[in-house]
């Protein structure tokens, strides 16, 4: 089905303009004639819509949505498939930037913004592990900045690849895939990704927090093998081993948080919130230097 301004896909929904066309999906901006506001509607690319796989995390993503309830979370109002079968989410209308592109443009954010968005995040991910789903898939493309003239507000988006604690799958999973994104993935995750539990997403929020406030990656090499070691043996730059002016308890933090052994790393995502807020509060308001030099050779956390 040919999509354009002015299609009802939905009784009380009206497609307005396109606003995102990627690989996997697109996104166009829509009216909701039942709740008189803007929504996002969210297509399945249909090139994909007859792979299984794909097809069922789409779906699911939707369903997992619905689940968890969080002001950080994006609302989905419901879902369903065009005439010629291609599945769509209606969605709450965002208006903002992803963290990633907050990223690209300024580099990094102050610690007290990097705190909230860490915080937030971490927020979403509690109420998603309390009803026993995984993200799998936290990352600053997966962060939408809210525009706000006030306080940063963010709301964690895409349950695409996640699965549920209880054992059962909530996606097609397999066993030669791996699902997520490497670079913000737990060596765990990395060799088994359906073999994963909340601490992962844990990890990736380390991953996301290192990168918020040094603008920089904690695992990084020459080539993707490179990357994994430095990932399977927790190979990174402390704070104070680039500058002192950061408190020692962040280095405390961030070991925590790329502990290789998973029961010594944070058991939830409130502990990691609150314990980064300790770990910060040492700068009382003093930020020190900038981003981490990327040709710097990165020791590893115990040298």
């Amino acid at each position: 089905m040919e999509l354009e301004p002015g299609t009802w896909i939905t009784p009380s929904v009206r497609l307005i303009r396109p606003l995102k066309d990627g690989g996997m999906s697109s996104i166009w901006v829509a009216a909701d004639m039942r709740l008189h506001t803007q929504v996002a509607v969210k297509f399945l690319s249909a090139s994909l819509a007859c792979d299984k796989n794909t097809r069922a995390r789409f779906e699911r993503e939707g369903q997992l949505a619905r689940q968890i309830e969080s002001p950080h979370l994006v609302h989905t109002y419901a879902q369903g498939e065009l005439p010629d079968s291609t599945p769509f989410i209606v969605m709450e209308w965002l208006e903002g930037e992803s963290l990633k592109e907050r990223l690209h443009r300024d580099g990094q954010l102050r610690p007290r913004d990097s705190l909230s968005v860490a915080t937030q995040v971490c927020r979403a991910l509690q109420k998603a592990h309390e009803v026993g789903v995984i993200h799998r898939d936290v990352k600053p493309d997966n962060v939408f900045v809210l525009r706000s003239d006030r306080d940063i507000i963010v709301k964690l988006l895409d349950f695409g690849v996640a699965k549920r604690l209880d054992g059962g799958s909530s996606v097609v999973t397999d066993v030669r895939e791996t699902l997520g994104t490497p670079i913000y993935m737990s060596p765990e995750q990395l060799r088994h990704a359906s073999k994963v539990d909340l601490r992962t997403d844990l990890w990736a929020l380390g991953v996301m927090a290192y990168q918020m406030l040094f603008g920089a990656l904690p695992f990084t090499g020459p080539d993707f093998p490179d990357m994994c070691r430095a990932v399977c043996e927790a190979d990174y730059v402390p704070p104070t081993h680039y500058d002192k002016q950061w408190p020692q308890a962040l280095d405390a933090w961030f070991a925590h948080s790329f502990a290789l052994h998973r029961d010594a790393r944070f058991h939830s995502a409130q502990e990691t919130a609150t314990s980064l807020a300790r770990a910060l509060e040492p700068l009382g308001g003093a930020e020190p230097a900038g981003a981490i030099d990327d040709d710097e050779t990165a020791p590893t956390a115990g040298d």
